[in-house]
């Protein structure tokens, strides 16, 4: 029987999303990870909901079957007092649009990309030079915390608060930042998994984005995680804005998922769907 490799690409995709946050949330200082039949929360107990997560670990067979789990994610975090991420992976959610999604006080944010690569291309366009540093101390973690924040509009304080949570930023995971003029401006963060090398928190502060630094300090971390692991296989989850970038750089997209926030105070939900 034929194997359709873009679907298996897909599911490793997902697996590798289940898999690096679960980790991370059983290291974080507050976290946890809950699982139910067909779902997996993983919270690092944390005030940003892209690090309280749910995500699906089957197919919904019928719009019911996926409520109820996402009544179980509500339920949990709820209890919590914490605003969650649902990760919900498309060939799993067939039976539920958006409309259902709302209706469950679920918030549409954005779609992320998974993509894979086992060997980049080389650049297409001169790189401009940066000093690159491996984060290995708490200041040089916070500058890292700070790109992020400054590049995704995430609050400073929720940020900080996640590079303060415990030991996941430690070996194995390995953060570069990318300084030009003695400032860290752009930064990515890389950790084996299983098979693969995890891919994350790639950031530039927004006043010197479109310059290429993203591209480099991603080669720079690709680099020395490959060197230093002996993995090859690379797997990332994009925002639809990158997607083009690591296209450029050799990703192929194998799979796709729709982000939706819960938990959000009804004012801004009613706010978001008027």
């Amino acid at each position: 029987m034929a194997v359709d490799l873009q679907v298996d690409a897909g599911l490793h995709s997902n697996l590798v999303y289940l898999g690096v946050w679960s980790s991370f949330s059983r290291r974080c200082r507050n976290g946890d990870v809950a699982e139910r039949d067909g779902i997996v929360l993983a919270t690092g107990g944390l005030s940003w909901p892209g690090l309280n997560l749910a995500m699906l670990t089957s197919p919904a067979e019928t719009a019911e079957d996926l409520e109820a789990r996402l009544d179980f994610a509500s339920q949990y975090y709820s209890e919590r007092n914490r605003m969650w991420l649902a990760v919900l992976y498309e060939p799993w959610i067939s039976s539920a649009n958006e409309a259902q999604l709302a209706g469950w006080g679920l918030q549409y944010t954005e779609d992320a990309v998974g993509m894979m690569a086992e060997r980049l291309r080389p650049p297409s366009r001169p790189l401009p030079r940066l000093e690159f540093a491996e984060a290995l101390d708490q200041s040089s973690r916070l500058a890292f915390a700070d790109i992020n924040a400054d590049a995704y509009g995430i609050p400073d304080e929720w940020i900080r608060e996640t590079v303060d949570s415990g030991p996941h930023w430690l070996p194995p995971a390995q953060i570069y930042l990318g300084c030009t003029g003695g400032e860290a401006v752009t930064a990515a963060m890389i950790q084996p998994y299983e098979d693969s090398l995890f891919l994350g928190w790639v950031a530039t502060r927004r006043a010197f984005q479109r310059r290429g630094l993203a591209e480099a300090v991603v080669r720079h971390a690709v680099a020395q995680a490959q060197r230093r692991s002996g993995k090859k296989k690379i797997v990332l989850h994009a925002t639809p804005l990158a997607v083009d970038l690591y296209r450029r750089m050799g990703f192929d997209a194998v799979a796709k998922f729709g982000l939706y926030v819960g938990g959000l105070p009804v004012a801004t939900t009613l706010a978001r769907s008027a």
